[in-house]
């Protein structure tokens, strides 16, 4: 018991400070507009202002952290095969990222899995599926692959660490890293 305890502290750290990591727009399964894909990936204008030369008050800087959507691609059991209607929903997210407001940025496209199997097996799982959504995204959205990097997470951040083998733990988020 005292070790299932320490490890769900572990886990719980982990999704607590996932969540503080990216602004981040939950979709969960539900199918959002490219506008709202658009608004949620969409930096914030950079602030004009006065620069006070000699003043040490580093305290009123403020980071803005990456703008990310999470959204649950769905995969065939054991698989990295897209669902049909995840292919929907990546049409949607292809859109949004051959807007105007995004053609400048690139974006990481994070693979998540639940807890059921070992972590070696989820890691590569969650690979595969980052790469397929990646791949998807380039050949019917015509999304350069320049502007896409893809990184496997397994199940080291849990969106529902309550429940390991939740649903929503089996998700794709995507992060807007920057200009190109």
């Amino acid at each position: 018991m005292k070790h299932f305890i320490g490890m769900l502290g572990m886990v719980v750290a982990i999704s607590v400070g996932y969540a503080g990591d990216y602004n981040v727009a939950d979709f969960g399964g539900r199918l959002p507009t490219s506008s709202e894909l658009v608004n949620a990936l969409k930096p914030p204008p950079k602030a004009r202002g006065i620069i006070m030369h000699g003043s040490n008050d580093k305290q009123n800087i403020v980071q803005e952290k990456p703008k990310a959507i999470s959204m649950q691609i769905q995969f065939d059991y054991n698989s990295s095969e897209l669902t049909p209607d995840s292919k929907s929903k990546l049409d949607v997210v292809a859109t949004a990222l051959s807007s105007a407001a995004l053609t400048n940025f690139k974006f990481k496209i994070e693979g998540h899995t639940d807890s059921n199997g070992s972590s070696a097996y989820n890691l590569k799982l969650s690979q595969l599926r980052a790469q397929s959504v990646a791949k998807y995204l380039h050949s019917h959205g015509e999304i350069s692959m320049d502007r896409l990097e893809i990184v496997g997470k397994g199940m080291t951040q849990p969106a529902n660490s309550v429940d390991p083998n939740a649903p929503e733990n089996r998700r794709v988020v995507i992060v807007n890293v920057g200009n190109m």
